[in-house]
């Protein structure tokens, strides 16, 4: 973590599904024949460190809890869908549900900006087999049912059976979903 003009940076990465990924390994250099290191460092196949920027993400998440005075200040630095580095504040990054109208927030700045990830905390309301896959709708956690009208709820739509049935016995449960 730097700061930079009364502001934190954090830098953060994440991976895809890319299935031409390869692991670390010495390679010849086509142009000149020397050995250079390629710039990958996850064996293919694994999400290690992955898992551990989630890891990373929730821990500062819980350290954020309390202090809004750094998340305001808070700046992440993540690679857009396009490759390029854009500073993103905390509060564009992830959307906590505990917060009146967090979703609302995420629905109207993914209309303006959508070029980066995203972390959104809910509780599960349910798992609806459709197509090919499922849709997960997530709830905030003071979501009533004499609000309903009022209130956003998120949906996302998971093809993956394993998550799905890892998720079925943690209905009404809150969990963090980050999309990459």
């Amino acid at each position: 973590m730097t700061i930079e003009d009364e502001t934190y940076k954090v830098r953060i990465l994440l991976f895809d599904n890319n299935p031409t990924f390869q692991s670390s390994s010495y390679q010849k250099d086509a142009i000149n024949n020397k050995k250079r290191r390629n710039s990958n460092y996850i064996p293919a196949g694994k999400k290690i460190a992955y898992l551990s920027t989630i890891k990373s993400i929730m821990k500062l998440r819980s350290e954020l809890d309390d202090n809004t005075e750094i998340q305001n200040k808070l700046t992440l630095e993540i690679s857009s869908n396009t490759g390029d580095k854009i500073n993103v504040r905390w509060g564009n990054f992830y959307f906590d549900s505990a917060k009146d109208e967090a979703y609302r927030k995420m629905l109207n700045y993914l209309k303006r900006k959508h070029d980066h990830s995203i972390c959104v905390d809910g509780y599960i309301k349910e798992i609806k087999p459709i197509n090919e896959g499922f849709f997960l709708n997530l709830l905030p956690q003071n979501f009533s049912l004499e609000d309903k009208i009022n209130k956003v709820s998120i949906g996302y739509y998971v093809e993956n059976q394993d998550i799905i049935e890892r998720l079925e016995n943690h209905i009404n449960k809150r969990i963090v979903v980050c999309t990459m």
